[in-house]
């Protein structure tokens, strides 16, 4: 009987309770994907994307003038994308979350094997009190991500500001904290530098490879890949009003040892504040452009 009540009490330790928003947030992101497979990419995009979402195609741009730009997919859908959320956060205002799975690319007009990536988006409770997406972008992965049968939120964050919250002055000063990080990561050392600023569970996304999760994990890919100047110029950014979650945008610029070529791209980020009210990185998706 003890031992039974052991375990269900370390079962309920282990299970963070899913708050309502952030479950109606992997809802959203469900109905999404159903759309998606259902009604083609192009009409479900448009209808959970913000009418300010953005999207890369490679550059950044207005994700619903581009698919207006485009006219409707009158035959078969030449692809399906259908996808599942793995992960998820939400800022304590319920204003702001983010959320990033695995995705199954099928071919439906050539019959090749199906491919594999992993999306990250940045969603945005809308005045109809609706979740859209802000700002989406995926990285391929060479292999089919581990199957997650269960949806996970992320741990609940425990800093709240003590005083009314400036969300233009919290915005200028995580532009800021992107600053230090750009200069820290041109000095040389940039698995060093850039550890500073991760969360204990920061995720890095990057092309043909599996999500990255835990600083551990980050330093050994940074080393790996030889990385000895990374510098990033924002494009827009944008905080929760409850001044604990954030994002940014914005073009890179990668060096890498015995590599002559400059890999330039895009990176989407999300910061957190921890429990001292610190900003640490917590999401960290890149794409580099193709080579012309």
């Amino acid at each position: 009987m003890k031992n039974l009540l052991l375990i269900l009490l370390l079962i309920a330790f282990v299970q963070q309770p899913v708050s309502s928003e952030l479950q109606r947030l992997a809802d959203t992101e469900r109905a999404f994907s159903r759309t998606s497979v259902e009604k083609g990419v192009r009409a479900s995009f448009m209808e959970f994307f913000a009418e300010d979402g953005i999207n890369f195609t490679p550059h950044p741009g207005n994700a619903q003038q581009y698919f207006r730009s485009h006219p409707p997919q009158t035959a078969t859908q030449p692809f399906t994308l259908k996808w599942e959320p793995a992960f998820a956060d939400v800022s304590q205002a319920g204003d702001l979350g983010y959320t990033t799975g695995p995705v199954i690319i099928t071919d439906n007009a050539n019959q090749r094997p199906p491919r594999y990536s992993y999306y990250f988006s940045v969603w945005k409770k809308q005045s109809d009190n609706n979740w859209k997406v802000l700002v989406d972008l995926g990285t391929s992965t060479p292999e089919p991500a581990a199957k997650q049968n269960v949806f996970v939120g992320a741990t609940p964050g425990t800093w709240r500001s003590k005083q009314a919250v400036d969300v233009k002055k919290e915005r200028r000063q995580l532009l800021d904290v992107e600053s230090e990080l750009s200069a820290a990561t041109q000095k040389g050392n940039v698995s060093e530098a850039l550890s500073k600023f991760l969360a204990d569970e920061t995720r890095m996304h990057r092309d043909e490879t599996l999500p990255l999760v835990g600083q551990k994990a980050i330093a050994a890919y940074v080393t790996k890949q030889n990385w000895t100047s990374l510098s990033y110029e924002p494009i827009d950014a944008g905080v929760s009003q409850s001044a604990d979650l954030g994002y940014t945008y914005g073009k890179y610029s990668l060096t890498k040892k015995d590599v002559a070529k400059v890999e330039q791209g895009y990176i989407v980020r999300v910061w957190k504040r921890n429990t001292a009210g610190t900003w640490k990185l917590v999401a960290d998706i890149a794409n580099a452009l193709p080579e012309e």
